[in-house]
């Protein structure tokens, strides 16, 4: 009942959920009528343009779809410990972590634990948080944007990224020994099209003055906001260890910004507070955890907590 309430709301419509559950419409409709008779609640309503789930409804369906994926994840745990296995693993990383530190972690992870499988999915803290709390990830590998977090979920902070303002090589303030915020305001942007990002850059501005940026290039696209730094037209406001590279030094260079206080963010663990926690996933965090005390990960994102 738990599946056919789920697959109501992602189709919107009872044929089509029927048909994706294997079931005649009529068996599908007597299930939810069966299900809303036993928690003695309305849990859809009939719009003109589809089924919507009522209050009730929605609070299900995040219930539902995390007790489906994790009795997925039983059934697969316990399979790979029957046919020799190591387990499974679904780890989501920020893409500021895309070209550092997964790698070092999922290395050292396999090396101690051949036959692990693991699923490493790169999106941003929004996207990857709601799917920790339905239990589509086991834990996130992110930086810890400013705010309240959702109820259920635990940080671990074992990282302090410092982020400076950059510019490529041939952008006119790249040439500059010291960048004022007046400068900067006058700039033509490129940021990433998050929330909190948007917020801290607003922050930045409001603090000396100013009004927020108004030439902004946004996207998604962590890679494409680099190469638009390297074209030397954009400013933007990046961790240091995307650019510490020797390549990169090449193509983008930090600002010396006047009268700016350094700007860090805390970036670390994130995972379900309570609950069951797989032994893959204690092996993920022991692993992480050494290697954030690593001498050489210090290096690449400098101070650490």
């Amino acid at each position: 009942q738990l599946r056919h309430s789920v697959a109501v709301v992602d189709t919107g419509s009872i044929s089509r959920a029927a048909e994706k559950v294997c079931l005649t419409q009529p068996a599908l409709t007597r299930s939810m009528q069966s299900l809303e008779d036993v928690l003695q609640a309305r849990l859809l309503d009939r719009r003109p343009r589809g089924i919507v789930p009522t209050e009730a409804g929605r609070v299900l369906y995040d219930l539902a779809t995390q007790i489906i994926n994790e009795t997925q994840r039983a059934a697969s745990d316990v399979a790979s410990i029957a046919t020799g296995e190591k387990g499974h693993l679904h780890v989501g990383i920020a893409a500021l972590f895309s070209n550092a530190l997964i790698d070092q972690i999922v290395v050292e992870l396999v090396g101690r634990h051949p036959g692990l499988s693991i699923r490493i999915e790169e999106g941003y803290f929004e996207d990857l948080v709601s799917k920790l709390l339905v239990s589509e990830l086991d834990v996130i590998l992110s930086n810890f944007p400013p705010g309240l977090m959702p109820d259920g979920i635990r940080l671990e902070p074992l990282l302090t990224l410092r982020s400076q303002f950059v510019a490529g090589r041939t952008h006119h303030l790249a040439r500059k020994r010291k960048v004022t915020i007046a400068d900067l305001h006058e700039c033509q942007w490129a940021i990433i099209n998050l929330p909190h990002v948007t917020e801290l850059l607003s922050g930045i501005f409001s603090n000396e003055g100013f009004p927020n940026v108004r030439h902004v290039i946004e996207t998604n696209s962590l890679g494409v906001l680099i190469n638009l730094v390297k074209t030397g037209k954009f400013v933007s406001l990046l961790p240091e260890h995307l650019f510490s590279g020797p390549n990169d030094t090449r193509s983008v260079k930090a600002l010396h910004v006047t009268r700016t206080a350094p700007i860090l963010r805390r970036a670390g663990l994130i995972v379900r507070e309570g609950g069951y926690q797989s032994p893959s996933l204690a092996k993920f965090l022991t692993v992480a955890r050494e290697l954030c005390q690593r001498s050489s990960t210090q290096e690449y994102f400098g101070r650490l907590e």
